[in-house]
């Protein structure tokens, strides 16, 4: 199942694969939108430290991601 990636000023969606987790879907997304750079592996791991847990969510800067699902 895909891990969704919101944008909670823009309302832009990103999807990515199960294996990135939370935390590397949710730097890859911020990588390909706001540093246009790939949203790959080597760039979820580059931005993975910025990412902050706030209980079940998980946020940078505009995005955030659900712990558990969407």
């Amino acid at each position: 199942m895909p891990i969704r990636v919101v944008n909670l000023v823009s309302g832009d969606e990103r999807y990515f694969d199960a294996t990135f987790g939370p935390v590397g879907a949710l730097a890859a997304a911020y990588a390909r939108t706001e540093l246009q750079v790939p949203g790959t592996p080597e760039s979820a791991r580059a931005y993975g430290h910025l990412v902050r847990q706030c209980g079940e969510l998980f946020r940078l800067g505009d995005w955030v991601c659900w712990a558990k699902g969407n």
